[in-house]
């Protein structure tokens, strides 16, 4: 599994300014400092979003609605090809890719809230 929330998967795999397509000749060590930045600051936000982390009891919490749509193949896995010279894998963001049912950007399993949080309904587009 790869943590994404680290600069240096990024930088082994090739994602992101470290791409060979993503027309960033050099990344700069003061660039590296700034993407680790962001994503510890993304890090902890998600964190936030976890009930168990926010500090609220599930009573707190109304019960909510959720509206998700399942009109599009999702992207949701990728290969990692290996790369014996860099003694790593790349992620394949071409070919390869996984599709589930969702809405284009987020899996249709995913758009639901955590199970401690009271759902009033679901609602899934047809």
């Amino acid at each position: 599994e790869l943590d994404l929330h680290m600069a240096r998967t990024w930088k082994e795999r090739k994602l992101g300014v470290y791409h060979p397509n993503s027309g960033v000749e050099n990344v700069t060590a003061k660039m590296e400092e700034w993407l680790q930045t962001v994503l510890d600051k993304v890090h902890e936000f998600r964190k936030g979003l976890l009930p168990e982390n926010s500090g609220l009891k599930k009573e707190d919490c109304p019960p909510i609605c959720v509206l998700r749509g399942d009109h599009s193949d999702t992207e949701f896995g990728f290969v990692v090809r290996s790369n014996a010279t860099a003694g790593n894998g790349v992620v394949d963001l071409k070919e390869g890719i996984t599709h589930v049912r969702g809405d284009g950007r987020v899996a249709l399993e995913d758009a639901v809230p955590p199970s401690d949080i009271p759902v009033l309904r679901i609602v899934t587009n047809d």
